[in-house]
């Protein structure tokens, strides 16, 4: 089997700088020309193949917004791959604005990023809820949910689809986990549930604290 190295920096600066300017010969310059990429998207899965055909997908969400702002981005190497996440703040129908945020873990060989695997948020109308804004519902005991060492890749998506779904809504819960992933995993996974993150924090203890609204 092939061994697949890790991003080279310049193909993972590249593709998030280029993604940010909306700069997409950039972007699809940093893919290698057979690359492949697997976007889970709130509704469904797709699969593409080739350069152009990812970056075709990425400038049919993003190339014709009237307005755009970057609201945040984040990279980190986990393992071969490298991790890339972007938040975004754009209007499409030249009167609202929208949020949506992706996280994409890449791997790639000599020739540029060869696969993609995205997870997508979904665009969402910009309220309250989706500006973070602080819960203030009614002052109830948030649940806490300690994770302990569970990641993304042994059960914690799923166990945190259980807990959320099992507090009132307008409730708070607070996931405590010590795997650093979580921070760019959960936030994500939480907002394409259709719920609010109001906090995400670093603590003294080398854990991660992820505080979600259930809205739905």
């Amino acid at each position: 089997m092939e061994q697949v190295s890790a991003v080279p920096t310049s193909a993972a600066e590249s593709f998030l700088r280029s993604l940010t300017r909306r700069d997409f010969a950039g972007l699809e310059s940093s893919f290698a020309p057979a690359s492949k990429a697997r976007l889970l998207l709130p509704r469904r899965t797709e699969e593409l193949a080739g350069r152009s055909e990812i970056r075709g997908r990425l400038e049919g969400w993003f190339g014709s917004a009237s307005e755009f702002q970057v609201a945040g981005t984040g990279r980190d190497g986990i393992g071969p791959r490298e991790r890339l996440s972007w938040r975004f703040r754009l209007v499409r129908d030249g009167r609202s604005w929208e949020v949506i945020e992706q996280v994409a873990f890449v791997d790639a060989g000599p020739d540029g990023i060869r696969r993609m695997d995205l997870l997508c948020s979904g665009f969402h109308p910009e309220t309250p809820e989706t500006m973070e804004a602080p819960d203030t519902a009614d002052g109830r005991t948030p649940q806490v949910f300690d994770a302990g060492s569970m990641g993304c890749g042994d059960g914690l998506a799923q166990e945190f689809r259980r807990q959320i779904s099992s507090i009132a809504i307008g409730c708070s819960l607070v996931t405590v986990v010590r795997d650093p992933a979580a921070r760019e995993e959960l936030p994500p996974l939480a907002r394409m549930l259709g719920h609010s993150v109001t906090s995400v924090e670093d603590r003294d203890d080398g854990t991660v604290t992820v505080t979600v609204v259930r809205r739905r």
